[in-house]
């Protein structure tokens, strides 16, 4: 009867990691330059990236609390992911305007990997109200066209691993 018990927790543990991965980051991002950045002024992640590679892969990482705002448009699972070559060569033309002001509620991530390990972190939002990147390096960036972020993002896939290593 234990035995049983033991192997029915288990099995619900696991099936419990497959909807909602543990997430491990290991090390730093390897592309820590410092980005000077005046109000209005426009910028892409590939600007932002300096690094060239074919193997970028990129993943969202949402907040439980975020997901009652998130745009219908995308996938309501804790981590998406893409390697799309298309979706990453879209996300990372994708021109953003500093605004010179920070939000600091946001807890949702991206990542974006190549073979050289993590090269962009950065807190991600997509609500319906309001779309952009927070990060320390810049400071608050939002997409040109309006819902051009989500209509990127909305391309992602759910990721079914019950683990994500980020190095």
């Amino acid at each position: 009867m234990i035995k049983k018990v033991i192997i029915i927790v288990i099995l619900l543990i696991i099936g419990y990691c497959f909807y909602s991965p543990v997430i491990i980051r290991l090390g730093e991002v390897n592309n820590a330059e410092e980005i000077n950045l005046s109000v209005n002024d426009i910028t892409s992640l590939k600007k932002v990236i300096r690094k060239d590679s074919k193997n970028y892969k990129a993943y969202i990482v949402l907040n439980y609390g975020e997901l009652e705002y998130l745009s219908p448009k995308i996938n309501k699972s804790k981590v998406l992911t893409s390697s799309n070559i298309d979706v990453i060569d879209e996300l990372m033309n994708c021109k953003f305007k500093y605004t010179g002001s920070d939000a600091s509620t946001i807890e949702s991530k991206i990542y974006i990997c190549s073979d050289d390990g993590l090269i962009f972190e950065s807190e991600i939002s997509l609500d319906t109200n309001s779309q952009g990147l927070q990060n320390r390096q810049f400071g608050w960036i939002e997409p040109l066209e309006s819902d051009k972020l989500i209509n990127i993002c909305s391309k992602f896939d759910r990721y079914n691993f019950p683990i994500l290593i980020i190095k």
